[in-house]
């Protein structure tokens, strides 16, 4: 009887222990991160195209979000080995080796939807996470350079993210303007990128990762918001025009009023970890505002 008590109870927290490492893998996907931060630029290219096909662009907001991002952040996770606080993630589990492999699976499985909405969205969805790979991979590592991040960013991030949410709803002919609203929001996701950085500095220096914020410090982080931000703001505010002036003039004041609310913070936070929580709230705050004013457009326009 012992005996099998004893059995019974190992299962049981070999059970356990299997649960727990799921739900530590399910943290690391960040997947509130993905849906409430990253989601505009998808948004976005949803709001400038002809909107006939909601049920797949429904589909593929949470592919991308879910399996692509999701996986491509817990890709990221693993190489980095974080145990301080990084974004949309305070208190970071260990990564285990079969969490590298399933991060592998999650981007496969989007693949394979992906190519449901066509070639050209598939071509899109392969470009991205090449890019999201030479950014973390250590044999590449782009992280780990000021330069060469901002563009794995803003390609796989953004621009493809643009093309995924226009071409899932509908989108076939691609023209000057979506290239004007795909480059303004490249510049305003860019303008934020460098914020998460700054409470990494300490660990990214251990690492041997020269990101922006290790190399330009606070002060250059918060120019490159400005300069980001207003150029991004003005060319997003000049697309807009295509739909309406008023489309227009709506996102301009809109984007005032979160550049004004996310400086006043770069003002007064500091370069270490404890400014995860400010920065953090910030990048909600200035993401959700930013998609909130999307689907608004999406039921006006």
């Amino acid at each position: 009887m012992l005996r099998t008590f004893e059995t019974t109870l190992t299962e049981s927290l070999s059970q356990n222990a299997i649960l727990f490492n799921m739900l530590d893998f399910l943290k690391h996907l960040r997947l509130n991160y993905q849906f409430f931060i990253l989601s505009g630029p998808f948004l976005l290219g949803g709001l400038f195209s002809p909107r006939t096909t909601i049920l797949q662009f429904l589909i593929q907001f949470i592919s991308i979000h879910g399996l692509l991002f999701g996986g491509v952040t817990a890709y990221n996770s693993y190489y980095d080995k974080d145990t301080g606080p990084i974004g949309g993630l305070e208190h970071p589990p260990i990564m285990k080796k079969w969490m590298l492999y399933a991060s592998w699976g999650l981007q496969g499985a989007g693949l394979l939807i992906a190519l449901v909405s066509g070639w050209v969205f598939s071509i899109l969805y392969v470009i991205s996470v090449l890019f999201f790979w030479l950014y973390s991979s250590p044999h590449t590592r782009w992280k780990g350079s000021p330069t060469m991040s901002f563009v794995a960013i803003g390609i796989a991030t953004v621009v493809c993210s643009f093309g995924f949410g226009y071409i899932s709803f509908g989108g076939q002919i691609f023209n000057y303007n979506l290239l004007i609203a795909a480059f303004g929001a490249t510049c305003l996701v860019l303008s934020m990128y460098p914020l998460s950085q700054l409470y990494q500095i300490e660990a990214d220096k251990k690492r041997g990762d020269t990101t922006f914020a290790v190399k330009y410090g606070l002060k250059g982080v918060r120019t490159s918001f400005i300069a980001f931000f207003d150029l991004g703001g003005l060319l997003l505010s000049y697309s807009f025009l295509k739909i309406s002036n008023s489309v227009s003039v709506i996102s301009l004041l809109v984007e005032v009023c979160v550049g004004l609310y996310v400086y006043t913070v770069l003002k007064k936070v500091s370069s270490d970890e404890s400014a995860y929580k400010k920065i953090m709230k910030t990048k909600y705050i200035s993401g959700m505002a930013f998609s909130i004013m999307i689907l608004t457009l999406f039921f006006f326009t």
